[in-house]
């Protein structure tokens, strides 16, 4: 090996060093960051879970006669209808 080909090898490696520490860096703030949504995620779910216990919906379920199906298939049928003030919705309360 010739002086300067050692020379341009020297030169090289801090700079490879250096590539190297900052995908370190990088990855670890890209890992962080996925750590941290995912935190989220589950501190939210915890936290709507507990607020359905303690607070559950006020007013009771009435059986209306019409088939979930039904509403379903006709999904557009319902929503006219609810827009045009044909059917109200409503809660019942004790």
């Amino acid at each position: 090996m010739t002086s300067t080909a050692v020379a341009d090898s020297r030169r090289q490696r801090p700079r490879k060093r250096s590539l190297v520490w900052i995908r370190r860096i990088l990855l670890g703030f890209i890992v962080f960051l996925v750590a941290i949504a995912g935190a989220g995620l589950i501190y939210q779910a915890v936290a709507e879970r507990i607020d359905q216990r303690n607070f559950p919906p006020p007013g009771q379920l009435v059986d209306v006669g019409v088939d979930v199906q039904s509403l379903v298939k006709d999904r557009e049928a319902v929503v006219e209808r609810v827009r045009h003030g044909l059917i109200q919705p409503t809660v019942v309360s004790d």
